[in-house]
């Protein structure tokens, strides 16, 4: 068997690394823009931040036509062998929290420079789901990269480029073209998404395990994932006045963000119904 030139293993290496997957993410939504076919702009990529200490880059930064709300997108292809994303939802976060919403960051222009950050409730367009793992199906894996974790490890990724981004814009809030802009973190992803409707709190008390033994899946173009973001991953801008002060109050708008995660198979069609 003859060893690989050394162009294909540089063409493997842009594949497994997903410079490949990036790039095409971004050209599409360059087109769908340019032919009005999308609210969604290209600003930048691999635009460079830090949030306590850790330096990253954002890989992909879109913004809304009307330049209010900010896109800030992670690209993570799938590790062949766990392409398939599932999700589920709890029944019951907090006391104070009845509904589920979409939990943002708003950013503002302070009066005397800076910018200050918190957490905001929209509507969501689609029930949020709250876990998701990768499930290992018949194809042959990548000999190296992210195998189970990569949900966490994107979501992570995604919240971080979020923080770093509000404490850039904390030092050079000139940048800001209104007053006031919304953030959302986003995942774009090769793996295929699934969802589910399983009532995870019916497990028999003594083994564990739920009382079902299959459930329903779903695939969809993208879902919603609440995520509890941990202190370690925060912006350290100031609050706002009248922050609530239950915890159930601290849990959302101090952590909770609700983080997209869009398969590239659908690109499109969510470029379209995400305006």
């Amino acid at each position: 068997m003859s060893q690989p030139t050394l162009g294909q293993s540089f063409v493997n290496s842009l594949n497994m690394h997903g410079f490949s997957l990036q790039h095409t993410i971004r050209r599409v939504v360059q087109d769908c823009f340019s032919q009005n076919l999308s609210d969604w702009r290209m600003e930048a990529v691999e635009f460079p931040v830090e949030v306590q200490g850790f330096g990253t880059r954002v890989d992909l930064i879109l913004s809304h036509r009307n330049e209010s709300v900010w896109l800030l997108g992670e690209c993570k292809r799938a590790n062949p062998a766990l392409k398939d994303w599932c999700f589920a939802k709890y029944s019951w976060v907090h006391s104070g929290r009845s509904l589920e919403f979409l939990f943002a960051d708003v950013i503002t222009k302070g009066t005397s420079g800076g910018v200050r950050s918190s957490g905001m409730r929209l509507n969501a367009p689609d029930p949020p789901m709250h876990i998701g793992l990768e499930i290992k199906g018949n194809e042959r894996g990548d000999s190296f990269g992210t195998g189970r974790g990569a949900i966490e490890e994107a979501v992570t990724q995604a919240c971080r480029h979020m923080n770093g981004m509000i404490q850039f814009l904390d030092a050079h809030a000139f940048v800001m073209k209104s007053v006031r802009l919304i953030f959302l973190p986003l995942i774009f992803t090769s793996a295929r998404i699934w969802r589910t409707d399983i009532e995870l709190d019916e497990a028999d008390l003594l083994t564990g395990n739920l009382k079902v033994t299959d459930t329903e899946m779903k695939e969809v173009p993208y879902v919603i994932l609440q995520y509890p973001m941990s202190p370690g991953l925060k912006s350290e801008t100031r609050l706002p006045p009248g922050f609530p002060l239950s915890l159930g109050g601290m849990l959302d708008f101090l952590y909770t963000r609700s983080v997209t995660i869009a398969s590239t198979s659908q690109l499109e069609k969510f470029l379209g119904c995400a305006a």
